[in-house]
């Protein structure tokens, strides 16, 4: 039988039916299911006929049979499906397990159908809070003694809430619920049945539900006792830890086999995030033996880190650098045990939205005691109609003339909680009212004092569709008058060594190779980015007077290899081909790379 194609509903709709299941399931009280719904913060898959949810990045990477995944989708025939494959072809009829490619849970695989239906829905959400993590922990203690030491630090939950099946009456209706786990070394999945009243659509050819998982590798695959027969609806009574209507399974391989000590194994969730901090971060993967552990990230040592036996608990700081930044885990005895990396997210500055023009460049600014950033805001509709919080980042950093990172101070400032920017104007902020002021020059002092600037607006309506936060980055390298002669000669002692440094042939087998054109991507001549090359800073098509230091140009790229170097700098005329004349204002090599390594580039 061929299956009408599903459709969307108008978004009038969904919020009168979000309304309706929030009051359906607010008083709900069944001892097998984890609260779940709207009121819990669930998200609501679309009603539909083969529904998938957008791709949802988790913040971890989640072990399942020697495999780690960052991407789940929900499927509104009963899975949650693993890794980054469309799945669009995935039949609603279920197929018995082992399935090459399909990589699922699945607590109840049948075609459901939610298009047409007022009460059924499909809830989902991320489980970081501690009470509902620690509940897990105890309900898969209870099943796994051995488990009860190792507590989890992330889940997700699914529940399938009073679906109905394909092509058959209202009248009957399935809730379950499923949920996946992790300490970071173990998972498990957890299938809960609370109501089970139909197992075939009709557009199945009497093909009854499967229960079950599989790892798509056509090794590593289960199937509940009863799958496939009308007696699957018996789920709800049968277990396999002596709790009706209750399912557990570790889908990380056997628990006894685990090994924990690899030093290839550390990982951190999130394992991405934004540069100013102020959230927690867990090393997880190789287990913790000892009570206390040095903690590094950029080489700076984290303190007030908590350690426990499956990870150890870190607050990001404000990080400088990026966008990969080391971490590293050593004994108190300073030995190195294992490392990993975390991914600075930076934003992409869409200041233009909100301010009209400023008295700073992307360039190095020699500062006197009364120099100062300057913004003066647009007239506009978010502008005029929205209010927004106005904060200041800054990293005060001291490196020695080998580039060698001697301290970082980073500090964060509330400017405006609440503040109408077009009633504001203009917005001045004085430099030694940030950075205190060196008042004597030592011709002794070999290290150079950066100070790093960023302004970040938040939107305070969540109403409109202007991308939040809206960041501008001052990144102008800032330093006080006093300190200009020690700056310049720290730049005359660097200057000095360059005769002393390979030769560009020694690089040039290490760098990427400059496209001879940039491919448009719709309208867009120059795309931000493009095959892993980033839009240079220092010259955007898209920000005017950005191409100082590259007269001839409308767009440059940089790339390199390794996050600290070397690289290349690629740039491009009107019609996006490149150019290779330096008095024109052609790229070239780098030796160390503008997307890695410290602020002040080699």
């Amino acid at each position: 039988m061929t299956k009408m194609n599903g459709f969307l509903l108008l978004m009038l709709i969904l919020f009168i039916e979000t309304v309706h299941s929030q009051t359906t399931t607010a008083n709900i009280a069944r001892r097998k299911l984890i609260p779940f719904g709207p009121e819990h913060g669930d998200a609501t898959l679309v009603r539909g006929d083969d529904q998938i949810s957008d791709p949802i990045n988790i913040p971890i990477r989640f072990p399942f049979f020697n495999h780690k995944y960052d991407e789940i989708k929900i499927q509104i025939n009963g899975m949650i499906l693993f890794g980054n494959q469309s799945y669009q072809s995935l039949s609603y009829t279920p197929r018995r397990f082992p399935v090459d490619g399909i990589i699922c849970v699945a607590p109840f695989w049948a075609d459901v159908l939610t298009r047409d239906d007022s009460t059924g829905n499909i809830f989902y959400r991320q489980i970081t809070d501690q009470s509902t993590l620690s509940e897990l922990d105890q309900i898969v203690a209870n099943a796994f003694p051995g488990q009860a030491t190792h507590r989890f630090i992330w889940a997700y939950v699914v529940t399938w809430y009073e679906v109905p099946g394909y092509g058959l009456s209202s009248l009957y209706r399935n809730t379950f619920q499923a949920i996946i786990t992790t300490n970071g070394i173990n998972s498990f999945s957890i299938y809960n049945y609370d109501k089970l009243q139909w197992t075939v659509g009709s557009a199945s050819s009497s093909v009854h539900a499967q229960a079950g998982f599989n790892a798509g590798d056509m090794k590593n695959y289960f199937l509940i006792d009863k799958s496939f027969t009308p007696q699957v609806v018996q789920l709800v009574d049968n277990s396999n830890i002596q709790f009706p209507g209750r399912f557990i399974f570790s889908i990380s391989g056997d628990i006894a086999d685990v090994e924990c000590n690899t030093p290839d194994g550390l990982q951190v969730a999130p394992f991405r995030g934004p540069p100013e901090g102020g959230y927690e971060i867990r090393l997880y993967g190789i287990c913790f033996n000892e009570t206390n552990y040095i903690v590094k990230l950029d080489q700076q040592i984290l303190t007030g880190c908590t350690a426990t036996f499956t990870y150890i608990t870190c607050m990001m700081p404000m990080i400088s650098n990026g966008p990969s930044i080391q971490i590293e885990v050593l004994t108190i005895e300073n030995v190195l045990i294992a490392t990993t990396h975390f991914f600075i997210d930076i934003l992409e500055d869409n200041s233009e939205l909100l301010i009209q023009d400023s008295n700073t460049y992307d360039s190095f600014i020699e500062m006197a005691q009364n120099d100062s950033i300057r913004l003066r805001f647009k007239k506009n509709f978010v502008t005029e109609n929205y209010l927004f919080s106005i904060q200041l980042f800054y990293y005060e950093t001291i490196f020695t003339e080998n580039y060698q990172l001697v301290s970082i101070n980073p500090q964060q400032r509330v400017l405006y909680s609440s503040v109408n920017l077009a009633s504001l104007d203009t917005l001045t902020i004085r430099y030694s009212d940030i950075f205190p002021l060196i008042t004597t020059i030592r011709d002794d002092i070999n290290d150079i004092q950066i100070n790093l600037l960023k302004l970040t607006f938040r939107l305070l309506s969540t109403t409109t569709v202007i991308p939040t936060p809206i960041t501008w980055l001052y990144r102008a390298v800032t330093w006080t008058g006093a300190a200009v002669k020690q700056i310049r000669n720290f730049c005359a002692k660097w200057e000095a060594k360059l005769p002393q440094l390979p030769g560009p042939s020694t690089y040039q087998s290490q760098i990427p190779k400059c496209p001879c054109r940039v491919p448009a991507i719709g309208q867009n001549r120059f795309p931000l980015t493009f095959n892993n090359f980033q839009t240079s800073s220092s010259c955007n098509a898209h920000k005017p007077n950005t191409c100082q230091d590259n007269a001839g140009a409308s767009h440059c790229y940089r790339r390199s290899f390794e996050p600290s170097g070397p690289g290349v700098k690629c740039c491009y005329n009107t019609d996006g081909m490149i150019f290779t004349n330096p008095e024109s204002g052609a790229g070239g090599l780098e030796i160390q790379a503008d997307s890695g390594g410290s602020i002040l580039q080699k």
